[in-house]
């Protein structure tokens, strides 16, 4: 009689348990883990009105960007470049940003909601300041644009293309469906943001293209941006000879992301408005952590996805579902319906 009541017990545990964590969305909602931690932050395309956030993630996640002006008050949402296209909320591990609309030489706070986190996690946002007005028309350089393959032959599904010129600020821009890629150039300013950038004819273009997984280094002269050769994944080029016919070399670098530094700066102290930024820092927020004109949408809560990473709610499950097995063994043996 006492092993029954044991054995039903150990059932009537198993079963709270189990609908403890159903009720709590714990069963099928694990804790997301270090996959969607924000890896080598950086930030590029930045204008007197606009920027753009690149980040990693271990793990294909939905990634967002809450901004404004007053650190305590982050209430508009900038989408990944790609969603806001669609107009639909998707999941990657490389990720783009841009957030538009902005004023001219002010400072903007922000953080990052990557999977059902925000980061930076001490509550203290980073920011960034917009370049100033410049006077001077807009050159009328052709954009950078080309295509990426992988090894087989293939489209990547995503990726990012990062530009640096000695002298001038960091573009960057993502991969499409089908690999190709187009990198605006006519208002490239230079590092200081204060005036655009004057091309010459010893100008070196060096681009960095990354799925994550396979990387791969470019170096251009200008007359070879439009179109740039096909570029395979884990190949290295130079094309700045002129030489189409140079073979490519390995990519050393195969399977990294590209090393971006970034004018990112966390706000230490209690939020309150600050001067600019007059220093350069680089962001490697781990583990916490082109343009198109779409306006900036008022923040609405997100749709809670499931992420991947930590197990600890499926251990808690199966010593759920073990606390009933178990019960319901013992209840067996105690009615004498089994033997060992």
């Amino acid at each position: 009689m006492r092993g029954t009541l044991f054995g039903l017990l150990f059932i009537l545990i198993g079963t709270v348990a189990t609908i403890f964590l159903v009720k709590n969305g714990s069963l099928f909602l694990i804790n997301a883990g270090p996959g969607q931690d924000p890896k080598n932050v950086g930030i590029t395309n930045v204008s007197d009105v606009s920027f753009t956030l690149i980040y990693a993630t271990d793990d294909k996640i939905i990634g967002t960007l809450n901004y404004g002006t007053d650190p305590g008050n982050l209430d508009t949402v900038a989408l990944d470049d790609r969603d806001q296209l669609s107009q639909s909320v998707n999941e990657y591990s490389i990720h783009s940003i841009s957030v538009r609309n902005l004023s001219p030489d002010s400072v903007y706070y922000f953080t990052i909601n990557s999977g059902d986190k925000t980061y930076p996690k001490s509550g203290s946002p980073y920011n960034i300041k917009t370049g100033p007005v410049i006077e001077n028309d807009p050159s009328d350089k052709e954009p950078l644009s080309g295509k990426v393959i992988l090894p087989d032959g293939s489209n990547p599904t995503e990726g990012l293309v990062y530009l640096t010129i000695n002298g001038a600020q960091k573009l960057s821009g993502y991969l499409k469906n089908d690999g190709n890629y187009t990198i605006p150039l006519n208002t490239l300013r230079s590092e200081s943001l204060n005036s655009y950038f004057s091309f010459s004819k010893d100008s070196i273009i060096n681009i960095e293209v990354t799925t994550g997984t396979l990387f791969s280094s470019v170096s251009l002269s200008p007359d070879e941006i439009n179109p740039v050769p096909v570029i395979t994944l884990s190949n290295n080029y130079d094309f700045s000879s002129n030489d189409q016919d140079s073979k490519p070399t390995d990519a050393p670098g195969k399977g990294g992301f590209p090393s971006m530094g970034t004018n990112v700066r966390k706000n230490e102290t209690t939020p309150t408005p600050s001067p600019a930024p007059t220093s350069t820092q680089t962001a490697n927020i781990a583990p916490i952590l082109i343009p198109t004109v779409i306006p900036s949408i008022s923040i609405t809560p997100m749709p809670t996805i499931p992420p991947t990473g930590n197990s600890s709610v499926i251990i808690s499950m199966i010593a759920a579902v073990t606390a009933i097995g178990g019960g319901i063994i013992l209840f067996l043996l105690t009615r004498g319906q089994i033997s060992l």
